[in-house]
């Protein structure tokens, strides 16, 4: 049933996104695919977020939407469009080079590896794995709002206030799967195979079918895209439409400056900030981007049209126009703007500051949740530890994390992908292919990334720039190599390198070092077995059967501790924990406004009827514990309590903060 659910899924984004694009000429039957499904994802994750907002998170209407949709978008599909895909699948059989041909071998090869790739990362989706995030917040956030009906505030909460796009995903796989946390998981999966087709759609277009297939090779075996295809993340959707604008930004400098392209690129940076805050650094540098490069290839057609005055120019190069980009500037801002908004205007109503949890000192923002942020990046150091030096000791600490950041150059991080760009850059001025108008647009990219990577504060925000500088440099390779066999040489070896890493790391290697538990040998389907696995390595899932048979329907339950059952329970939930910081229990002991008494009051405010927490309650609270709390019962190193006399209350706040 699972698999039927997720294909109405699947359809229903796939119509939308070709609603928004369709009719267009500018995209091709290898290329069209991926643009509407990722531009449909993106506008039902914001249909799912304004059905928030309105408090109508409901099984039966997630269930009975998607039914009724699927079934009249297929019907629609059937009578209209049937013929048109048929025929634009065999343009593209046509199109393939023939057998005499080595690059057609070489696709051949490179399609087993891609498939084999897949086969093992679906073998690991899955499974009921997952990385400490998933279970942290991504999936509790959107549990904790199925929960509720809709979309509320959590105060002391940290991840329930990031842009949360990708969240609203998981809220409707989990609003018609209530235990779908493998099909939230085959999400992640999805997104992977559309930014490595992205990756195939950006060196077809702009280079050659070689180097689109080398390219999305080697990105479909780098170890942290498998790793995040395997576990309901977010990074992948983000690096996706990151790709994703850029790659719309190229299309509208290189090939067709229409306003379309320009909002579709807007609208893409705007899925981007909506997915995760430094969304707003890549629009930002897309829009410098392309800006810079325009400017570079007018220059460049102006002085071609100096030394050759009857010279044919290309269609190519001619495209570019910075005038034509003045005047198509409200298309190149607002959509990002607007979908940046939606977000910005959440995180405003409930912690007074867009932008949190950064500039918590320099914007006013809620205590309740000033807090818990001061003490996420205090405890977090990875967000400090690119900071600029500004003492010696702060400069031997700076050059010893760069000496260690610069040893690993094999796996994903930005040491590889600067070591790329210089590569890229190299192969190009030796060449002198800077003058063509795609080099020099993902030259100026790779420029202003460059402080980006340097500065990152995880390396895992840069998985979307990632298939642009790989379609960079093997676009260079391929124009140095000269020869199809040179070519096949070099990307053969580096693909077999690759393909040992990937095989490594994302098969034999994950063994309980980056998952939650020990993963299955296989894929496991059958429910029964799921429920096994749970009992046999979740410490804390007997919880998950428990908790019910205890609680009632209007009951929420506050949970202070991070175990991955969360996400599994089926009651209300007020999800509190971060693994970098304090929970609300402990903020509010610390706090002398509130004593026993008022913390009783103000847990009272927020619904909560039942406490789950670890033993170390009684020395957080004092004389709470004793006052306001019934122990109900105690099981291995978990307790659950249930507040004294709570009656049923109105809250303060109306709507959906």
């Amino acid at each position: 049933m699972a698999i039927l659910w997720g294909i109405s899924f699947l359809i229903i984004a796939v119509y939308v996104g070709a609603r928004l694009v369709g009719g267009r000429r500018l995209f091709a039957a290898y290329d069209a695919p991926v643009v509407a499904l990722g531009m449909g994802l993106g506008v039902c994750a914001h249909l799912v977020y304004l059905l928030g907002l309105v408090q109508l998170y409901y099984e039966w209407l997630f269930r009975g939407a998607t039914i009724i949709g699927a079934g009249l978008i297929v019907l629609a599909m059937t009578r209209r469009y049937d013929a048109r895909v048929l025929k634009q699948v065999r343009e593209m059989w046509g199109r393939l080079p023939r057998v005499r041909t080595l690059i057609f071998w070489c696709i051949i090869g490179t399609a087993v590896i891609l498939l084999f790739a897949v086969g093992v990362l679906f073998a690991i989706a899955a499974t009921p794995t997952m990385l400490i995030d998933s279970y942290m917040y991504h999936l509790t956030v959107a549990k904790a709002y199925l929960g509720h009906h809709g979309i509320f505030a959590i105060p002391y909460n940290l991840c329930s206030n990031y842009p949360l796009m990708p969240q609203m995903l998981y809220v409707w796989v989990l609003g018609l799967i209530p235990d779908g946390i493998m099909v939230c998981k085959m999400v992640s999966l999805v997104y992977m195979i559309m930014l490595v087709w992205l990756t195939y759609c950006l060196g077809r277009r702009f280079f050659s079918v070689a180097v689109g297939v080398v390219a999305m090779t080697l990105v479909m075996l780098t170890r942290d895209v498998g790793q995040f295809a395997t576990t309901a993340h977010v990074d992948l959707q983000f690096a996706f439409y990151v790709c994703l604008g850029f790659y719309l930004f190229m299309l509208w400098a290189l090939q067709k400056p229409e306003p379309w392209v320009l909002g579709l690129g807007s609208l893409a940076f705007g899925f981007a900030l909506a997915s995760k805050l430094p969304g707003v650094v890549y629009f930002v540098m897309g829009v410098l981007t392309l800006i810079v490069s325009v400017w570079i290839i007018d220059c460049l057609n102006r002085g071609e049209a100096r030394r050759e005055k009857n010279a044919e120019k290309d269609e190519v190069v001619r495209r570019a126009r910075l005038g034509d980009l003045r005047h198509q500037a409200v298309f190149l801002l607002v959509p990002a703007v607007m979908v940046g908004m939606l977000w910005w205007g959440k995180s405003t109503v409930v912690t007074g500051n867009p932008f949190y949890p950064f500039f918590t000192n320099s914007i006013p923002t809620r205590v309740e949740y000033k807090q818990m942020a001061q003490d996420f990046l205090e405890k977090d150091q990875v967000y400090g530890r690119f900071a600029m030096p500004r003492t010696l000791q702060e400069l031997k600490e700076f050059g010893n994390y760069v000496q260690e950041y610069l040893r690993n150059v094999y796996y994903l991080e930005a040491n590889r992908m600067v070591l790329f760009m210089c590569l890229a850059l190299l192969l190009g001025i030796v060449g002198r292919f800077y003058r063509e108008p795609a080099m020099v647009f993902l030259l100026v990219l790779g420029a202003f990334a460059v402080g980006i990577f340097l500065r990152s504060p995880a390396w895992r925000f840069l998985i979307g720039l990632y298939p642009l500088i790989i379609v960079l440099l093997w676009g260079s390779v391929q124009k140095f190599a000269g020869r199809q066999g040179m070519f096949a040489l070099i990307a053969g070896i580096v693909i077999l390198l690759s393909l040992n890493g990937f095989w490594t790391y994302n098969y034999a290697g994950r063994v309980g070092e980056d998952s939650l538990a020990v993963p299955p040998h296989g894929p496991m389907l059958v429910r029964k077995a799921i429920v096994g696995y749970y009992e046999r390595e979740f410490s804390q899932y007997e919880w998950v059967k428990y908790v019910p048979t205890v609680m009632g329907k209007s009951d929420v339950l506050l949970v202070t501790e991070n175990i991955p059952e969360l996400p599994l329970l089926p009651v209300a939930i007020f999800p509190n924990p971060h693994m970098h910081s304090k929970d609300m229990l402990e903020f509010l002991a610390e706090d002398r406004a509130y004593g026993s008494d008022e913390i009783f009051a103000y847990l009272r405010k927020l619904g909560i009827t039942h406490i789950l927490t670890r033993n170390r309650l009684e020395a957080r609270l004092g004389d709470f514990r004793e006052r306001h709390l019934e122990l109900v019962r105690e099981h291995k190193g978990m307790r659950l309590f249930a507040l004294r006399s709570f009656p049923k209350l109105q809250l303060e706040n109306e709507g959906p903060f």
